[in-house]
């Protein structure tokens, strides 16, 4: 079984993954920074589809939305954030499973 926890760092993280690829709503896809366009030089951390995050100040911003499930999607593997979002859901699944045992 899964904790409280866990049901709602997967579902933050399917949630943040659909408004990644939906683009929707506007308003939480246009808080998203990708690494990518930092710079214009093609590095390995900036081809992984990464989010920049800046050093949190307070507590409040480290619990935000944006903030937590960008760095819970920097976490995941390159291949789990490329899936389709049916073999995401389970692989993500199977993935939070491993990293608990």
């Amino acid at each position: 079984w899964q904790t409280v926890d866990e049901r709602l760092g997967i579902n933050d993280i399917c949630t943040f993954r659909k408004i990644l690829f939906t683009k929707q709503p506007a308003i939480l896809y246009n808080q998203l920074c990708p690494v990518s366009h930092q710079h214009t030089y093609r590095t390995r951390y900036a081809t992984r589809n990464t989010f920049r995050l800046d050093k949190p100040r307070t507590n409040s911003t480290k619990k935000a939305f944006t903030y937590r499930t960008a760095a819970a999607w920097n976490s995941l593997p390159h291949g789990l954030q490329t899936m389709s979002h049916e073999q995401f859901k389970q692989c993500l699944l199977a993935h939070m499973r491993d990293m608990t045992t």
